[in-house]
């Protein structure tokens, strides 16, 4: 459902460089370990009052950096993402509604691990501006919180003394920003 704002004609393609996700689980139910992906890609499209409508992005599995190399290496392997087998995690929203508060809830699909399964994000407002180079760039933050367990991402024991030593949840922050192309063509996602 998009509501009655018209969505604008263009598909914007995210600015790479200045788009991320990032995560952050439970580790021994104490702290947290926190992560981003920095190779991602994918387009945006908009309304009129500049919300998020469709989103669709791609992530290399491999980009994992949260840190500690031995630990992106160990977040590689096969039992974890297995990004060798899987390179890609992929979000596609299939319909978007108001949430409130100028934000907006996004129902899709999550690819990772080699399953697909449905999930919920929250956009924040987001802004449209023009950069030092007069393209415009629209800018915006997602979030949302998955359990790595639907996609039989790495399930760790009970720890002796109580938990697990990896929470199940994983909190989602994707920083997008998005260009206008600068020859107004509509980007292909």
């Amino acid at each position: 459902m998009l509501g009655n704002r018209p969505l604008l004609p263009t598909r914007w393609p995210l600015a790479v460089p200045d788009s991320r996700v990032e995560f952050a689980l439970r580790h021994f139910g104490l702290a947290s370990i926190r992560g981003t992906f920095v190779g991602l890609d994918g387009t945006v499209r908009v309304d009129a009052d500049h919300a998020l409508r469709e989103l669709h992005v791609r992530v290399n599995a491999h980009s994992i950096a949260t840190g500690s190399p031995a630990r992106d290496a160990r977040l590689r392997e096969l039992g974890v993402f297995g990004s060798e087998l899987h390179p890609s995690l992929v979000f596609r929203s299939d319909w978007s509604y108001e949430k409130g508060r100028g934000r907006e809830g996004m129902q899709g699909s999550l690819t990772m691990h080699g399953q697909t399964h449905v999930v919920e994000l929250i956009a924040a407002p987001g802004t449209i501006t023009v950069d030092a180079n007069g393209r415009s760039t629209y800018t915006t933050l997602v979030t949302g919180a998955i359990d790595r367990r639907d996609w039989g991402v790495a399930v760790h024991p009970l720890l002796e003394i109580g938990g697990v030593l990896l929470g199940h949840d994983v909190h989602l922050h994707l920083y997008l920003r998005a260009l206008l192309p600068s020859d107004r063509s509509p980007a292909r996602p």
